[in-house]
């Protein structure tokens, strides 16, 4: 796997986050990767040259001054870090870092692999690991787990299923897909006979978890989602 390239001063915040949490956990001898050595490399990278050819950045750059920039840079990077943490709850090594005034550490725990699975994804993308692995979807039923639970889990009768195309449950035929979810849902009239659009895959619908009432009646809460692993959409 080849390493990522430093980032460069145009980035915004995650990039760098990104950047910083790889360097801790990919490093040879230190899994502690210091806020001084993070600097001195985006000054020893060249700032000036790491900017886009646009004559207003290095204005910006000449009026605050190379190492107050990349003291915000840096400091914007801590910033994403802290709210990752937050993100990621209080169970313990579900987020794999801690941060302190001197830098960030990686520390190691079974519980932290699907966090390194999605900054690895983040990082490399979807066509870095091996041929036939199919990272995207295994992010798609992450993705789906992470939606379950989120509405509440199995133990309230939620259920849900991967919509996004290929599919490996539902049919891959897009009409039949929808008659079947419809099914499953107990809701809407299915395809009602409307032939699909050329190239139908999913019709940019990747996810849907619902929880019915124990009668299993119309009327239940539905959430629908989108997920995406490349770095192609807005």
């Amino acid at each position: 796997m080849k390493q990522p390239s430093l980032p460069n001063v145009n980035d915004p915040p995650e990039r760098h986050a990104d950047w910083l949490e790889w360097w801790s956990l990919a490093a040879p001898t230190s899994s502690f990767v210091s806020w001084a050595s993070y600097q001195r490399d985006l000054t020893i990278a060249g700032l000036l040259d790491a900017l886009d050819p646009d004559p207003e950045d290095k204005k910006i750059v000449g009026e605050q001054g190379a190492d107050e920039l990349i003291e915000d840079i840096v400091n914007g990077a801590s910033r994403e870090l802290r709210m990752r943490a937050m993100a990621c709850g209080e169970a313990e090594g579900v987020y794999p870092y801690q941060m302190d005034h001197q830098g960030v550490t990686y520390l190691s725990g079974a519980n932290s692999l699907t966090y390194r699975f999605l900054l690895l994804l983040s990082l490399f993308g979807k066509d870095a690991g091996p041929k036939g692995s199919y990272p995207e979807r295994s992010f798609e039923e992450l993705c789906s787990l992470a939606l379950k639970q989120y509405l509440g889990g199995v133990r309230t009768g939620l259920s849900s299923v991967v919509f996004g195309s290929p599919r490996s449950v539902l049919p891959k035929h897009f009409p039949d897909a929808v008659d079947e979810l419809c099914e499953k849902l107990g809701e809407g009239r299915g395809s009602a006979g409307r032939p699909p659009e050329r190239d139908q895959k999913d019709a940019k619908l990747d996810l849907v978890a619902w929880r019915a009432f124990p009668d299993g009646r119309r009327g239940k809460l539905v959430g629908f989602g989108q997920c995406a692993t490349g770095d192609d959409w807005r």
